[in-house]
């Protein structure tokens, strides 16, 4: 990783697109769910996506409140995943 970047293994056959946001959460565990359960979400790094692939994606990393290390994972901003699922909905209801 670059320092301010991060790279998924991801890219547009996921569903990833210029200028999305994501939430990095660690690898879930049945230790870790209980924590990040009741962590906020502000307290974990949060991701743009700059620039995408077919089957990666490059990211800048906003408000480091931890490193990311490789087996974290990268969920979709509650605003981008509700963009994403009306985007879905128009798709297949033109």
């Amino acid at each position: 990783m670059a320092s301010g970047a991060a790279y998924l293994d991801g890219g547009r056959s996921a569903g990833l697109s210029e200028g999305m946001k994501l939430v990095v959460r660690e690898t879930a565990t049945s230790s870790t769910v209980a924590a990040a359960d009741a962590t906020m979400t502000t307290s974990w790094p949060e991701l743009e996506v700059t620039s995408v692939a077919e089957t990666s994606a490059v990211t800048d990393v906003h408000t480091p409140k931890r490193d990311i290390t490789p087996g974290d994972l990268a969920y979709l901003s509650a605003q981008d995943e509700q963009a994403f699922g009306a985007a879905e909905h128009l798709e297949r209801h033109p």
